[in-house]
């Protein structure tokens, strides 16, 4: 049986894996491929959480601005 390896490219947005070779042989051992899983999980969570950090500044930011328009709508009134 010929067992396809994978490339996983590491980029949001992109298909996750990439053929890269062919070879016949055993697959990989089981709990190195499941460690590997675990550190793009985690990898993952980080991004996530940079991500939301960053909406929750632009949230803010679209609060000051929000606040600066109402100041100036009391300001004409």
């Amino acid at each position: 049986m010929i067992w396809v390896r994978e490339l996983d490219l590491g980029t949001l947005g992109n298909p996750p894996t990439v053929p890269l070779f062919a070879s016949s042989g055993p697959l990989p051992d089981p709990t190195t491929a499941a460690r590997s899983i675990d550190v793009r999980k985690s990898t993952l969570a980080a991004r996530k959480e940079t991500i939301d950090g960053r909406m929750g500044t632009v949230d803010g930011v679209i609060g000051t601005v929000s606040g600066v328009v109402g100041t100036v709508g009391g300001y004409q009134a």
